[in-house]
């Protein structure tokens, strides 16, 4: 199939294809069910119908070659939404995210949202506020996350742990669900390592895939951070530098 001669609904059809794909799982009536919430035209739905029985998207389309705009396949920049579970104005985790920001790998772009306005999650609230829509918005365009996880009281913070209940509300968790994901946090005596693994716990219930390895555990008292929450300590740099790759090889493998 040549891409570059689709009409112009057609390819924004596989556009909307390779998102709802992003999960290697996604049940056949789940899919179809987004299909009629987007009020596809008969020609763009036959183009989905057709490439879902073709096999999985993941083994065709990877992010390096969902560009439709051109006769070639291109390579896609990977989005990556850093989000921090600290509100603090110098707060370390911010600067761990500040840092991976200005030193990300070729192929990737990391975009940083902060949490200070989102109100904590309430069921009662039919519609959402600005914030919690921004935040949302933010987390649908991304293909992967970059977690910042503080520790509080040997837990995650609630500031993180609320904008993954905000963003598990959207209908078939299609925000989060099959999404890769790296975690690194800041914080006294172990580095945040307990709360980086009640997250990954967390993670597994929202079917967020979250890389394994390097992990990035940093002790925010020990001179690794200046006073402004910049992260200074090499051995810290060299690991996020290395976790960023890493997360661009998963997100690579998972298809994202």
């Amino acid at each position: 199939m040549k891409f570059n001669r689709l009409p112009e609904d057609q390819r924004q059809a596989l556009n909307l294809y390779v998102k709802l794909m992003r999960a290697a799982n996604v049940a056949t009536n789940k899919i179809h069910r987004h299909l009629n919430e987007d009020n596809l035209t008969m020609s763009q739905f036959g183009v989905i119908e057709a490439l879902y029985h073709l096999g999985p998207l993941s083994q065709r389309l990877s992010y390096k070659t969902t560009s439709l705009t051109r006769g070639e396949p291109t390579m896609k920049t990977l989005h990556v939404l850093g989000i921090c579970g600290s509100l603090r104005k110098h707060s370390t985790n911010f600067g761990l995210l500040r840092y991976a920001q200005s030193h990300v790998p070729s192929g990737m772009e990391i975009e940083l949202i902060q949490l200070h306005e989102v109100p904590f999650y309430n069921a009662d609230i039919q519609e959402p506020p600005a914030p919690v829509e921004k935040l949302k918005t933010s987390i649908e365009r991304a293909d992967a996350l970059l977690l910042a996880c503080p520790e509080y009281n040997y837990s995650l913070a609630p500031a993180l742990k609320n904008a993954l209940d905000w963003a598990s509300r959207a209908p078939e968790n299609h925000l989060l669900a099959g999404k890769p994901a790296a975690i690194l946090g800041s914080g006294g005596g172990m580095g945040s390592a307990r709360s980086q693994y009640h997250l990954r716990q967390v993670c597994v219930f929202l079917d967020l895939h979250p890389l394994n390895k390097p992990e990035v555990f940093s002790n925010a008292f020990d001179g690794s951070f200046d006073d402004e929450g910049n992260v200074v300590n090499p051995k810290i740099q060299k690991l996020i530098v290395e976790q960023l790759q890493a997360l661009l090889s998963w997100a690579n493998t998972l298809g994202s």
